[in-house]
């Protein structure tokens, strides 16, 4: 989307290129794996695949990685608050699996959603107003 805005659907075309060869050699690769295989093999896939394919993104719209950090930096925060806060239950929780499911789903949203509020006032405060203006 973003390159068709910028009108660079040659760029584009070339991103989709790299990102579908290197995807179906990756699952080619997991396949022979199983089901486990083919969850590594595209975990692998993505992870070699974001830095080409954002700085390709990031120099169409002339920013820096800095830049986006900067924006992101609270939700950044957010989402590893969270994570820790999983991987701490899980090391402790032995429950049943869906009472484990429940309370990792209550948990994970509740300690997002209050480093959200915490972090992003700015965010959370423009968000109250537009649902306030749909009411």
């Amino acid at each position: 989307m973003i390159y068709n805005s910028l009108g660079r659907a040659d760029v584009a075309l070339r991103v989709s290129l790299l990102v579908n060869v290197f995807l179906i050699i990756a699952f080619m690769i997991g396949v022979n794996f199983g089901i486990i295989g083919m969850a590594w093999s595209y975990l692998i896939a993505s992870l070699l695949l974001f830095f080409p394919i954002y700085n390709t993104v990031l120099k169409q719209l002339d920013i820096q990685w800095f830049e986006v950090f900067r924006y992101l930096k609270g939700i950044l925060f957010a989402t590893a608050a969270m994570a820790i806060a999983l991987v701490v239950l899980n090391i402790f929780c032995n429950t049943t699996l869906l009472f484990s499911l429940l309370l990792k789903i209550g948990l994970g949203s509740s300690v997002y959603f209050l480093m959200i509020v915490l972090l992003e006032k700015k965010l959370v405060l423009n968000l109250k107003q537009k649902v306030l203006n749909l009411m």
